[in-house]
């Protein structure tokens, strides 16, 4: 509601007039809107390690201070504004990297593409990423959205496995 007071010719206050509306179904929608997207955000922070978005270029858009401190600031601002393969060559094989673009470049859905990325030390930061286009109202792609998941320890644990299974070989081979 909004209003102003009345005044007699003294200018004293004799009443008060204004109008108002009921906002009771747009404070609702709201409501509902804010909660939709707690859940939305509860969902993906359970369901992966982090949340990420490119441009229609398919270059990446700033971290958050939560992803920067994951990656180390470093790694992370060497991979915002490029894409995927300029910033990380070496991340997947020249055919791999063909098909990941041509997918991204039809606009299609991808999902687990496992990424070794070289990180500080030496080591590998494998990651799998998913993603899903965006598009405008105006149905232009935008980019795209989706979530990865940190896979190194498990990857860690793979190569662990495969060294023991070839160690078994070679002493039953013996």
């Amino acid at each position: 509601s909004s209003g102003r007071p009345r005044r007699d010719a003294h200018g004293i206050a004799t009443g008060y007039e204004g109008v108002g509306r009921d906002i009771t179904e747009r404070r609702l929608a709201h409501e509902r809107l804010m909660a939709s997207e707690q859940r939305w955000s509860m969902m993906t922070r359970l369901a992966a390690d982090w949340y990420w978005q490119t441009d229609g270029e398919h270059r990446m858009l700033p971290l958050s201070s939560e992803q920067q401190q994951r990656f180390g600031a470093e790694l992370a601002g060497h991979l915002v504004g490029r894409t995927r393969w300029d910033a990380h060559p070496h991340a997947l094989t020249p055919p791999q990297w063909a098909q990941h673009r041509a997918d991204l470049d039809a606009h299609r859905p991808f999902r687990s593409l496992q990424v070794g990325i070289d990180a500080e030390g030496g080591r590998t930061l494998w990651v799998s990423i998913s993603g899903l286009p965006r598009f405008d109202a105006a149905r232009r792609f935008i980019g795209y959205h989706g979530v990865g998941r940190d896979i190194s320890a498990r990857k860690q644990a793979e190569t662990l496995l495969l060294r023991h299974n070839e160690t078994l070989q070679r002493a039953v081979a013996d």
